[in-house]
């Protein structure tokens, strides 16, 4: 039996906005992307990796997401009295807050309160970057959820990823998405490809509605809710344009627009306010959009490439065999490069290869594309700079295989440039690109509690 392909979403939009209180390789950065360590399916909605996180020696904090029972702070017994407090007073604990625990118990659990709250928040960002948190809350018996400008509510969510399902199915349209469900399988969107594979993984796994059930994620699960997220952070930090919503449902434009939606999340996560150029102005060959760093006032220009493939993410064709396919991106890296811009460049390529057996960086595809931009910087001079001030490459290969669990998440590799046209402010931008795409991956299971 199908899953409909429905929103059970109520939605009310109010004016204004609402707001909210890698490895080294080569000559980048090279980072693996988080994977679905576990899903979890709330009757039709999965989740998404909750990865461990390194946290100070005298604090423990439960994983993020785990029953609000458990996610406490807990003071370690082993401080000495004359060892620099936790808090990072600079003073000895003895003078601060062992002073305070052992003589004035409620200040002690006030001050625990605070800690608490504040290292959640700083474990929230550390895990999903400088992207707006969650903002929802509970009435009734309706969870609330902020996105933008708009109040989104229903019953029926018990978690973040069911919310997610149900605004992906809302912003691409239920009507447009039930005309797909009546095609052929063939003859479908991808999109909607995703949504049968689900149902029919959810089938196997013998899922009841309204139930939270834990498993590993196919390919399709992964591809679904990592679109669904990357639409909600868009909306929810910028401006969600009604033409890369109809670039999306067109599958001459699926692709191209696909990838452009998650290299918009990773800037948003980045701590970066978008700025969309007009795609339908002609007159000038404009990159994608121009970014702005909240923190440094630093523009850059944003170019989106994803290397089309037969078989894979709708294209025509039969599915090439793992060992026959090479990473071949010359033709549209160059194309990027032929972008205007008196700003710094960045290009991000997602160059489409099945999953790595091995580390990534001896993979046969990161020893083509590390030559390739070797071999043209090193014909580069001051007098004939390289055109981007530095190329972001990705990969996803869980596209090539939608009905099996997920093995490689992918990974991303951030190519600093030698002599660029235009110089970056700091080398540090890409390493924060290079997080950022990790951290767009991290999709919350749960809606913050904090």
């Amino acid at each position: 039996m199908l899953l409909p392909y429905i929103s059970r979403a109520g939605v009310v939009r109010i004016s204004g906005s609402i707001g909210n209180g890698g490895v080294a390789g080569m000559n980048g950065i090279l980072c693996r992307v988080s994977g679905l360590v576990q899903q979890v399916v709330p009757g039709d909605a999965y989740g998404a990796p909750e990865p461990g996180v390194s946290q100070p020696k005298c604090i423990h904090i439960s994983d993020y997401g785990k029953a609000k029972k458990n996610r406490n702070i807990y003071m370690s017994a082993k401080i000495g009295r004359n060892q620099v407090c936790p808090c990072g007073s600079n003073l000895k604990y003895k003078k601060c807050c062992g002073n305070v625990i052992h003589r004035a118990p409620s200040i002690n659990n006030a001050f625990i309160k605070l800690l608490n709250n504040e290292n959640e928040q700083r474990f929230y960002k550390h895990k999903y970057g400088l992207a707006k948190e969650i903002i929802h809350s509970d009435f009734k018996n309706y969870k609330v959820v902020a996105v933008g400008n708009e109040l989104t509510f229903s019953q029926k969510w018990k978690t973040f990823p069911d919310f997610l399902g149900d605004y992906l199915c809302g912003t691409l349209g239920t009507e447009w998405g039930n005309e797909e469900i009546r095609k052929p399988f063939e003859k479908r969107h991808e999109i909607l490809k995703w949504h049968y594979i689900i149902a029919k993984h959810h089938e196997k796994l013998k899922v009841k509605s309204g139930i939270i059930t834990s498993s590993q994620p196919i390919g399709a699960m992964k591809a679904w809710y990592q679109l669904a997220y990357d639409l909600y952070t868009i909306r929810h930090n910028a401006e969600l344009q009604d033409f890369l919503v109809q670039r999306l449902k067109n599958m001459n434009q699926f692709q191209g627009a696909l990838f452009e939606a998650s290299v918009t999340a990773i800037l948003i996560h980045a701590g970066y306010e978008i700025i969309f150029e007009n795609e339908q102005d002609g007159s000038k060959k404009h990159p994608e959009f121009i970014a702005k760093n909240k923190k440094t006032g630093e523009l850059i220009a944003v170019e989106a490439k994803s290397r089309h493939r037969p078989g894979v993410l709708g294209q025509n064709g039969v599915k090439q065999e793992r060992g026959s396919v090479s990473a071949d991106i010359r033709r549209i890296i160059n194309k990027a490069f032929q972008k205007q811009s008196d700003i710094p460049l960045i290009v991000f390529v997602n160059i489409n290869v099945p999953s790595v057996i091995g580390k990534y960086e001896d993979s046969k595809w990161f020893q083509e594309i590390e030559r390739f931009v070797a071999a043209k910087e090193s014909r580069c001079s001051p007098a004939s700079p390289f055109p981007a001030s530095g190329v972001m490459f990705t990969n996803t290969p869980y596209v090539w295989d939608l009905e099996n669990i997920v093995t490689d998440h992918g990974w991303g590799y951030a190519r600093n440039i030698k002599i660029p046209k235009v110089s970056l402010s700091a080398k540090s931008v890409l390493s924060d690109l290079s997080v950022a795409a990790q951290q767009s991956t991290n999709i919350p299971n749960f809606f913050p509690e904090f």
